[in-house]
């Protein structure tokens, strides 16, 4: 069961590595998957695994949007002082 559980993240793991595979997704596309894979594990998981699926990559969606407002600020911060990243 804890293979499951973590699922999500190795395969945003896996998706970062192999780079030649698949064009890189923003992190914005990767939120919307996250909300779809949260309302998939519902409608079409077990009622032992969507739980603890979707509490999984509900926590994923949570440090994805911290990271994307990260970037935002850090990008509102250089143009604020005219510099370009």
């Amino acid at each position: 069961m804890t293979g499951l559980l973590c699922l999500p993240t190795l395969m945003l793991i896996q998706a970062s590595l192999d780079h030649d595979s698949e064009p890189e997704m923003e992190l914005s596309q990767v939120i919307q998957l996250c909300e779809k894979m949260e309302r998939m594990s519902i409608k079409y998981g077990t009622l032992k695994t969507s739980l603890g699926i979707s509490r999984s990559v509900r926590k994923l969606r949570i440090e994805l949007r911290r990271m994307e407002s990260v970037r935002l600020k850090q990008a509102r911060w250089f143009r604020d002082k005219g510099m370009s990243q």
